[in-house]
């Protein structure tokens, strides 16, 4: 407990996530640092042991992050340096990190937190949708998530002029049109949305 007071003084916030030295945690760790800390636990099934053949971000392991990170493909996982060259056991070098963060930054991804990922991932069930209005032209709609980002996918058939508004941004926003001609865009907690199926003038 020290060591989080003294982390929380350092950083202003309490710590998000965690492992124990050398990997001695296990699951009844992580039910209580989530439950009494609200921290997610970085080498649990949700985390960097999702997939069992996936290793941690090190040198050691570059050959396969190197396509993994060109592909996009989005994983969690940490490190342990990751500004010497050349890294030390466990860690990453300086140019592999960078080239790291640049493969997603090409592919338009962000690095973000475990914890933050792990939010994301669980909107997928926690999201909910409110004061929803829809007729051929427009569909509107609340979102509430855990507080964090939403992806979602609206099953409509957009066209050439199709637009998506967040109203309480007064913005509209980008979108991705799948190969169904729906659309995919992402809704933050508390926003109202208004999509614009055949924008009228």
């Amino acid at each position: 407990m020290k060591s989080i007071h003294t982390y929380t003084k350092k950083w202003a916030k309490k710590p998000t996530n965690w492992c124990c030295l050398r990997n001695r945690d296990n699951l009844t760790h992580a039910i209580y640092a989530y439950d009494n800390l609200g921290m997610t636990w970085r080498n649990g099934d949700a985390a960097i042991h999702a997939e069992r053949d996936v290793g941690n971000l090190y040198d050691d392991t570059w050959e396969w992050w190197e396509p993994a990170s060109k592909a996009g493909m989005s994983y969690p996982v940490f490190s342990h340096q990751l500004d010497v060259e050349p890294a030390i056991k466990y860690s990453i070098s300086r140019s592999k990190f960078r080239e790291w963060v640049d493969n997603y930054y090409a592919n338009n991804m962000t690095v973000v937190s475990f914890y933050e990922y792990n939010q994301i991932s669980r909107n997928t069930y926690d999201a909910n949708f409110g004061n929803l209005q829809y007729d051929e032209n427009l569909l509107s709609f609340d979102a509430h998530t855990d507080g964090f980002k939403a992806h979602v996918n609206i099953n409509i058939t957009a066209g050439n002029d199709t637009q998506v508004y967040d109203t309480t941004l007064e913005q509209y926003l980008d979108y991705k049109t799948e190969q169904d001609r729906s659309i995919t865009f992402w809704v933050e907690d508390g926003h109202n949305y208004k999509v614009y199926i055949n924008k009228l003038d």
